[in-house]
């Protein structure tokens, strides 16, 4: 499964968005579905329901889809710390991508919770929802912000 959502992830997100062109897989096609014009940085399925999907980008937040991947939804980024190193924020500075937010380092997806949700912010710490990305609380603000998390793992029989 993870195989193929990289294929998806790859063929959905054509540059800018903005072309229909397919990508071919066997015998089947794909076209980009969204979301246009985004930097997609890492993905999770959930696994309690896999018509959610969470994709990760930087500098625009998370975006989330219930429906396979069909249509997407950006989560809040309310209470996010705001990223200087952005043409949006610096725009004077060298910058590379636009976005006002840390880069979405990873997600990971309670797997017995659709709405439970993990996130690393780019040097900027942990961030956990309850409720699928409509609000976001800092956690384990004992670890120092400036790491810059790859993955976290969830024990399903404790989570």
């Amino acid at each position: 499964m993870r195989k193929l959502i990289s294929f998806i992830w790859v063929c959905s997100l054509s540059p800018l968005g903005f072309t229909q062109q397919p990508c071919h897989f066997g015998d089947k096609q794909w076209f980009s579905k969204g979301p246009y014009s985004v930097h997609i940085n890492c993905i999770d399925v959930s696994n309690s329901d896999p018509n959610t999907i969470y994709l990760g980008s930087y500098g625009r937040g998370v975006f989330v889809s219930n429906d396979k991947g069909l249509s997407w939804e950006p989560c809040s980024t309310e209470n996010w710390p705001v990223f200087t190193d952005s043409v949006q924020t610096s725009p004077t500075q060298a910058n590379w991508w636009y976005g006002s937010h840390p880069p979405v380092s990873f997600i990971t997806v309670d797997p017995n919770n659709s709405k439970h949700v993990y996130i690393g912010l780019y040097m900027q710490g942990l961030r956990e929802s309850l409720n699928g990305g409509e609000t976001w609380k800092e956690i384990a603000t004992e670890i120092p912000t400036q790491a810059v998390y790859t993955k976290l793992l969830i024990n399903e029989v404790n989570s």
